[in-house]
């Protein structure tokens, strides 16, 4: 198994080959060999003040020279213009089979887009969507989708990334038929958007086996344990997303100003499923290959995580069920 790395995505300059090292040191890709994509003028030196020994012939670790650096403000479509930048190249060896996933903590636009364009979409999509699960208070999971890769969405769209994440959700939380709401501002059949409103209809009529339709679904369903899978178009998606990351930092907060005394680092594991740093990335739905994004601040523990959340995804079936199932549709 090879994992793709963009070794220029975090604002944090030389986080990703930092996390890169960590994840392999500490052992949690298995026998997964890195490949970092960037500048490896830079790379070098970053491997080498690490203490990072590539003289080995099992270091699992290889550099391929990709030395454009995307800029965070620069558009999907004007990223992809430019071959010799990681996302190109990584999409492309994810396109070529010569790497099993692919993970960035850069712009996010330009690598949805390259590994749309390049690696393809599932036979069906017309989106990719990005997915995530979060504590519930019923003790579970519940997964959030989508987090940005779809600001604005056709109904279509909608009901498309809903049937994803509800493939997502066997693979990777339960084989319990998931309950899967879209998210509305009231639960009535009047309420919300155009686009919500067919959405909606088109939902309804999804007739794939155990899936589980509720209806609308307000915000709250996220947490509190009555939803499996919750539906929102990316802009929606992405400001819930930030919100909820904030809670590990919020909750402790409101303990010390109550005067509260609290375990802090059991505090941080109960909150782990809400800190990006330690769930590592969310999923990219829909694309022929696996593929991973996470926060630009991302520390190299966020990378290590998330480095090794893509390695275990390579053997999912969640690519395989979405393929089913919307074969299944046509």
């Amino acid at each position: 198994m090879r994992i793709g790395l963009d070794a220029h995505g975090c604002e944090n300059i030389g986080a990703d080959v930092a996390g890169a090292v960590r994840a392999l040191r500490q052992g949690s890709v298995g026998y997964a060999e890195i490949v970092l994509i960037g500048d490896e003028m830079m790379i070098g030196p970053q491997l080498r003040q690490l203490g990072w020994c590539s003289m080995d012939p099992e270091c699992q670790l290889d550099v391929i020279h990709a030395p454009f650096r995307v800029p965070m403000d620069m558009t999907g479509r004007d990223a992809i213009k430019y071959r010799d930048c990681p996302f190109v190249v990584g999409a492309t060896m994810l396109n070529d089979r010569s790497i099993d996933a692919f993970c960035s903590a850069g712009n996010s636009a330009a690598m949805v887009t390259a590994t749309t364009l390049i690696a393809g979409r599932i036979n069906g999509v017309s989106k990719p969507g990005l997915a995530v699960g979060f504590p519930n208070a019923a003790g579970g999971q519940t997964i959030l989708a989508d987090l940005g890769a779809m600001k604005e969405c056709k109904p279509k769209e909608l009901a498309e990334l809903a049937v994803m994440a509800h493939c997502y959700w066997f693979s990777e939380f339960s084989m319990t038929s998931p309950r899967v709401g879209l998210v509305n501002i009231g639960r009535e059949a009047n309420k919300g958007t155009g686009v919500v409103q067919e959405a909606d209809e088109l939902l309804g009529k999804i007739t794939l086996p155990d899936f589980n339709y509720i209806g609308f679904v307000e915000g709250n369903a996220i947490l509190d344990g009555s939803c499996d899978v919750v539906i929102c178009d990316g802009f929606v998606g992405n400001i819930l997303l930030k919100c909820l990351e904030v809670l590990p930092i919020l909750v402790p907060v409101l303990l010390r100003q109550q005067s509260i005394e609290c375990d802090e680092a059991r505090l941080g594991e109960a909150l782990s499923g809400f800190n990006y740093e330690i769930y590592g990335g969310v999923l990219c739905l829909g694309i022929n290959g696996t593929v991973m994004v996470t926060h630009g601040k991302a520390s190299e523990l966020a990378i290590a995580n998330m480095l090794t959340r893509a390695s275990r995804l390579v053997d999912s079936p969640v690519n395989d069920r979405i393929k089913a199932a919307f074969a299944a549709r046509e």
